[in-house]
């Protein structure tokens, strides 16, 4: 992909970096969507959108109401929202 880059039109001229996986693909392997959204309870036919950060939903600074609006442009259940988040374990 890197060399694709570097032959483009639109980046011939500037550096191009490859930067090497940030995991491991003999474990993380790609599977056949419908099989992984049925492995996560996802519904089948349908897009998905995924959305997350730590303390996705309360920090205003991750953008979550952004979202929130951009959802309600859209026809209602057009798409399922997925949302994952971590926060410090209540003491």
């Amino acid at each position: 992909m890197a060399q694709c880059a570097k032959e483009s039109a639109l980046l011939k001229g500037f550096r191009v970096v490859r930067l090497p996986n940030g995991i491991n693909t003999n474990v993380f392997k790609c599977i056949d969507r419908t099989e992984a959204k049925r492995i996560l309870g996802l519904p089948i036919g349908k897009p998905v959108l995924l959305f997350g950060a730590e303390n996705a939903m309360s920090d205003r600074r991750k953008g979550f109401r952004h979202l929130s609006e951009a959802l309600r442009a859209l026809p209602p259940g057009s798409v399922e929202l997925a949302v994952f988040s971590a926060s410090r374990p209540e003491q």
